[in-house]
């Protein structure tokens, strides 16, 4: 029998996809690696989970008995080798880094393939994609957090695509974070004239940046126990900064 501990790395692994042994540790509020790592070779030989190296760093995800043990909607084992992997990776990161600076609980973060099967996501479940037949638009952020929406972009994008992108989110969120690289100038630029444009304030923070503060810090301070309620865009006079730590 799996112990709770095993149990809460998969079923966190079911919604993430994939993840460093790092950042699971951070999301599951450990104030250290070595458990973690420990717990995440013992479920490899055990068959429920997979590892792999992406970045010269090892990955893990949910093998298809790992998705069957926690009834994951999700049908098959998530690719290392796709062109998605970094994509996915940076938007656990960034996930971890929110958590460290915040100490809200992992199940407050909506990731972007639990949304179309979230009660709480009704409204959204049109630009989640869930109406494969519909003529709109579809978009769904990476993850929802509270009142504000988190997107990783790490190459360029049209203007077109960024503006429907972004004015997407504006109908649903307050904020919105974008991850980016430093090296596209050009999209950040982009980013800060639609922010100007629909009236939704924009943050941007650097994959450098990111980086670099996940690699200094103090993992032994992780506080873990904040919860914050989804809280789709409101009436102005409604508003509430319920994430104001992070402003």
């Amino acid at each position: 029998m799996l112990s709770n501990r095993k149990i809460e790395i998969l079923s966190l692994l079911g919604r993430i996809e994939i993840g460093y042994c790092r950042d699971i540790a951070i999301l599951l509020g450990q104030r250290e690696y070595t458990a973690t790592r420990k717990r995440l070779g013992e479920l490899v030989v055990a068959g429920y989970v997979a590892e792999n190296w992406r970045n010269s760093r090892k990955v893990y995800f949910l093998t298809q008995k790992g998705l069957l043990l926690i009834e994951s909607h999700i049908k098959r084992p998530y690719n290392p080798k796709g062109y998605t992997t970094d994509h996915a990776l940076y938007a656990v990161e960034l996930a971890a880094f929110i958590h460290l600076r915040t100490g809200i609980a992992n199940d407050s973060f909506v990731f972007d393939r639990e949304m179309e099967f979230n009660e709480k996501l009704k409204p959204l479940r049109a630009f989640s994609g869930i109406k494969k037949d519909s003529k709109d638009k579809v978009h769904a952020p990476d993850f929802i957090l509270g009142n504000r929406c988190y997107e990783i972009e790490l190459n360029t994008k049209t203007k077109a695509r960024l503006r429907e992108n972004f004015l997407i989110n504006s109908k649903y969120f307050d904020r919105q974070v974008w991850l980016v690289p430093s090296r596209l100038k050009t999209l950040q630029n982009n980013l800060k004239a639609l922010a100007e444009e629909y009236k939704c304030p924009v943050q941007i923070i650097t994959t450098e940046e990111l980086e670099k503060q996940l690699k200094i810090i103090d993992i032994s301070k992780n506080e873990y126990g904040r919860n914050v309620e989804l809280s789709l865009k409101q009436e102005p006079e409604q508003r509430k900064n319920i994430l104001e730590d992070l402003d």
